[in-house]
């Protein structure tokens, strides 16, 4: 406590933009740690290979290591170490030699890792600090390419399942109308007659339309971003819409439907078309997987506390509790 203030240890910094040392002797690491600190780096020295290597695994931003450590196994090791990086990695490695002629060690080094610098001893504190921000830097920029890579692959991702989602979605208007068209081509009807399966098909028309947009921007599938078109919508309305989708999927189990609804001037505020297609959805399952002849509920009530609640019963098998998590 220093003036009734608690002193606050000072935050941990990144571990993948850490130098890893293992120097020829412990004075050298300690020297070697006081000065890089001073300029800033941050450092982690490893008393032998093995941890190294484990330390390599949780991040790094260069190796810094001293040549007598690359003797016997040592070289191989770390070149193996260092092959399985992913493909935007190319881990700074660099090595302390004694002066003089090159080694075996530092010959299999530079020929098993792509990044290596030979730094020959001694070596002056403002060439190794320099050397060490310059690798730093490049890691850095390995680093913005894996952020990108990843953002690249987030946006792949979401454009595959918006695209599984929308070809799943557009199917479900096409069985009414092709129920209606089947109606009106098999026998003639009046005008009036007619208008209800007139006016069924311009629903869903306008559902695929909605659906057809949605494809067109790609910008907005990629960010993760689909626009919603809020309105106050009468509830009763959208649950009838979403019987209307699945309606064919009822008829061809033979399931009896029955909607229940405690008050019919039941408001929400929302996006028609998507509460359309999750209702819709939740009908559909329910007609999948309940045995032919079965009997589907939909109950639309008011909780009391100002939110509208909508539950689908069917004589089905279920689904396994332990299922729920993954399926929602």
């Amino acid at each position: 406590m220093t003036d009734g203030h608690t002193i606050q240890p000072p935050l941990p910094r990144d571990p993948q933009l850490r130098v890893l040392m293992r120097t020829a002797t412990a004075k050298d690491a300690v020297m070697a740690t006081a000065v890089l600190q001073q300029a800033g780096i941050e450092t982690h020295v490893c008393a032998n290979l093995p941890e190294l290597l484990r330390e390599t695994e949780r991040g790094a931003g260069a190796l810094l290591i001293s040549e007598e450590m690359l003797a016997g196994s040592g070289a191989t090791e770390l070149a193996a170490a260092v092959a399985v990086q992913p493909p935007w990695s190319d881990l700074p490695v660099l090595i302390l030699a004694r002066q003089g002629a090159d080694s075996r060690a530092i010959t299999n080094a530079m020929e098993g890792m792509a990044n290596v610098t030979v730094l020959e001893r001694p070596i002056r504190v403002a060439s190794l600090v320099s050397a060490l921000r310059s690798a730093l830097r490049a890691r850095r920029r390995q680093y913005e390419l894996r952020r990108i890579l990843e953002d690249l692959n987030e946006a792949d991702r979401r454009k595959t399942e918006f695209l599984a989602t929308l070809a799943h979605e557009l199917r479900n208007p096409m069985a009414p109308l092709s129920t209606a068209l089947a109606i009106l081509k098999r026998k003639p009807l009046t005008s009036e007659a007619a208008r209800p399966y007139y006016d069924l098909m311009g629903r869903q028309l306008d559902h695929m339309v909605r659906l057809v947009s949605d494809l067109m921007e790609v910008s907005r599938i990629t960010r993760g971003k689909i626009e919603l078109q809020l309105d106050e919508l009468v509830l009763e309305q959208v649950i009838r819409g979403a019987v209307e989708l699945s309606r064919p999927l009822m008829d061809a189990g033979r399931h009896a439907l029955e909607v229940h609804v405690a008050d019919g001037s039941l408001a929400v505020k929302g996006d028609s078309v998507r509460l359309t297609q999750v209702f819709a959805n939740l009908l559909n399952n329910a007609a999948k997987y309940t045995p032919e002849g079965g009997r589907i509920d939909v109950f639309v009530e008011n909780d009391g506390q100002g939110h509208a609640v909508v539950r689908v019963k069917d004589t089905g098998a279920g689904i396994p509790a332990g299922m729920l998590g993954a399926i929602f």
